[in-house]
């Protein structure tokens, strides 16, 4: 049931030109993409205190999720995105950030998200 959860939100992901993410497909790495978050998320308060901002204009909470962010960073030209998207259990790297953080109650409070916004949707997958 909580798979099934993370299959049918990939699946809504567009890749381009009506062609969606194969949740199936990518159901192994996309768990593991919202546990990996977690886990981080969890060490990262495990050691975190009330130091000063890092970075002006970010509380230290929104800097992890920016962080993890730009991990993903890349670029590919749309056709090979949509080759990928057919045979990669890997979803692409935009959905490694945004299908994990849409889920992460953590990400909601560091940027005051309201349920409902594109990143804080009224339904949310939670695996463990």
């Amino acid at each position: 049931e909580r798979a099934q959860c993370v299959v049918d939100q990939y699946d809504g992901f567009e890749v381009g030109d009506g062609m969606h993410v194969n949740g199936a497909l990518t159901t192994g790495e996309n768990i593991a993409d919202l546990g990996g978050v977690k886990l981080a998320w969890s060490a990262y308060k495990t050691r975190s205190g009330d130091e000063q901002p890092f970075v002006q204009g970010l509380t230290n909470d929104q800097l992890f999720f920016v962080a993890y962010g730009q991990n993903w960073c890349s670029l590919m030209s749309p056709e090979l995105e949509k080759m990928l998207v057919t045979v990669d259990p890997h979803s692409p790297s935009r959905y490694r950030v945004i299908g994990p953080l849409q889920n992460a109650s953590a990400f909601r409070d560091a940027f005051s998200c309201q349920v409902g916004q594109p990143m804080a949707p009224k339904s949310r997958c939670e695996v463990w």
